[in-house]
């Protein structure tokens, strides 16, 4: 399904597609750096402070996908319960605060 809609998505690009993407580069590149720090630092705290197994944390706290963080922890013998339960909360709290916010803002 995810093969599916990228090609969709791929295939519907045009030449403002790729005019309109210029823009967005740098708030991009931003976001993807501190997202990926504000992980990697929140996987160092609980692996220091709360005594989390470190290939736990990391697959617990990595900024990508449930299906594909399981499949890294399952390889690599880390905690399977413990990330998936991470990611869960992650997502729940996600969905559940972003219309809160988005209400605030506007």
């Amino acid at each position: 399904v995810q093969a599916i809609i990228g090609g969709s998505v791929g295939l519907s690009f045009s030449q403002e597609t790729f005019t309109l993407l210029k823009g967005i580069w740098s708030p991009a590149l931003i976001l993807f750096t501190f997202h990926t720090l504000f992980s990697l630092l929140l996987a160092l705290f609980m692996y220091r402070l709360l005594n989390i197994d470190l290939i736990t944390a990391l697959c617990g706290t990595a900024p990508a996908g449930l299906s594909e963080m399981v499949l890294l922890a399952e390889e690599y013998k880390a905690s399977l319960p413990s990330v998936v339960i991470m990611h869960m909360f992650r997502i729940l709290l996600i969905v559940t605060s972003m219309p809160f916010i988005i209400q605030f803002i506007n």
